[in-house]
């Protein structure tokens, strides 16, 4: 189940385990389930368990009896702990008897395969963008094309987006949030993160390229974006290796910021004209390749960036 479907009507079992790295998601989960005490009782009914000493802490928690009516919540944060030998199939055994209480385990790393099958995970991974954009026009005033821009720049990071919606909210003052807002004032992730990758091939440092461009594949960044934003930044390069112009007129005529033009241009003196121009070539082939049918949108990335790696 996903994060944001939680609901007490929905819930399977007594045992949950929260998995992913959307760490909004993550704490969102956590405050759920404890939410499932009421106030008044959280002293007597509400355990967390931020370090074990063994799995016999969770045992000892799970088996008290709780106070009052309502049901008592257990939520292990621990995840530094390694299972013992000795406690294999403890954590089986304690699920299995868990009677009025609520288990939950907070990204810990001691679980296993067979344990979780007795569990229900809560996902807590980045939700897609369609998912992500409902959410933030239904409880800010954001038009969808400043949405799209302003999911794109934080990477799909709810924590980030929601800081960033305040603040935007907070300088509109009540008028509704545009595409040139959200340009204007929040920085790019994305961007960024594909300067520091231009520069590591630029530098020879391909395992440090790669380690950059895994981190949005493991976000579930479509290919298609990667490309695009790609495709953004080598254009920037070589009109800013070509132009004599200024930062100022390089980032009018291409519509960004003068800052990117200076960036731009401090990887581009690592290549020769030429070079850039390959690579750009690449990229854009690749791209008309899976939009026009021929390979799909994975296939054509990872032709082109073979291609990259090698120039």
């Amino acid at each position: 189940m996903k994060a944001n479907s939680l609901n007490i009507n929905n819930l399977s079992g007594k045992a949950f385990y929260i998995e992913g790295e959307d760490t909004y998601w993550g704490d969102y989960a956590v405050r759920f389930f404890a939410a499932l005490v009421p106030e008044e009782e959280k002293a007597f009914n509400l355990k967390v368990i931020d370090q074990l000493s063994s799995l016999e802490d969770i045992s000892d928690a799970t088996q008290t009896s709780p106070f009052f009516q309502s049901s008592s919540v257990v939520i292990v944060k621990d995840t530094k702990y390694k299972e013992k030998e000795y406690e294999k199939g403890i954590i089986e055994n304690i699920i299995k008897s868990l009677d009025g209480t609520y288990l939950v385990f907070d990204n810990v790393s001691f679980l296993t395969a067979r344990s979780k099958k007795l569990m229900e995970k809560i996902d807590t991974s980045y939700l897609d963008t369609y998912d992500i954009k409902k959410l933030i026009i239904k409880d800010y005033n954001i038009d969808g094309s400043a949405a799209d821009r302003l999911i794109e720049y934080a990477g799909r990071d709810m924590a980030r987006i929601t800081t960033e919606v305040k603040k935007l909210t907070a300088y509109k003052q009540g008028k509704k949030i545009s595409k040139e807002d959200v340009t204007e004032l929040v920085a790019n992730t994305a961007e960024s993160a594909i300067y520091h990758f231009s520069e590591a091939l630029a530098l020879q440092r391909k395992s440090q390229a790669l380690d950059i461009l895994d981190g949005f594949i493991k976000k579930g960044t479509p290919y298609s974006h990667l490309l695009a934003v790609l495709i953004s930044q080598y254009r920037r390069m070589l009109h800013s290796a070509l132009s004599p112009k200024s930062n100022a007129e390089v980032a009018q005529y291409l519509g960004t910021k003068p800052f990117a033009i200076q960036k731009a241009r401090e990887i581009a003196r690592k290549y020769t004209k030429v070079q850039l121009k390959s690579c750009l070539d690449a990229l854009t082939q690749a791209e008309l390749m899976f939009k026009s049918g021929a390979v799909p949108e994975d296939t054509a990335f990872k032709m082109a960036l073979s291609k990259l790696i090698m120039i």
